[in-house]
């Protein structure tokens, strides 16, 4: 039957989905929160707070980009 696919399959892809979801969602909810934090990650130190707004937009261009390249690739 096409399109048919196991439990494993639907699961991995929901479990993709909602990884990927996580982070613009949290940087659009919790912009602010997220913005402010100054501290050490793996890699360079954060020494200056990041403007909410621009974690806010960030979090809009990673939640929009996989509709646009999918519009993109469509067109070609």
């Amino acid at each position: 039957m096409p399109g048919a696919s196991s439990i494993k399959e639907r699961l991995g892809f929901v479990l993709a989905a909602t990884g990927y979801l996580v982070l613009p969602l949290l940087c659009i909810w919790f912009g602010d929160e997220m913005g402010n934090f100054i501290g050490a990650l793996p890699g360079p130190a954060i020494n200056k707070p990041t403007p909410g707004r621009l974690v806010r937009v960030g979090g809009w261009v990673l939640l929009v980009l996989p509709a646009i390249v999918l519009l993109i690739l469509a067109n070609q």
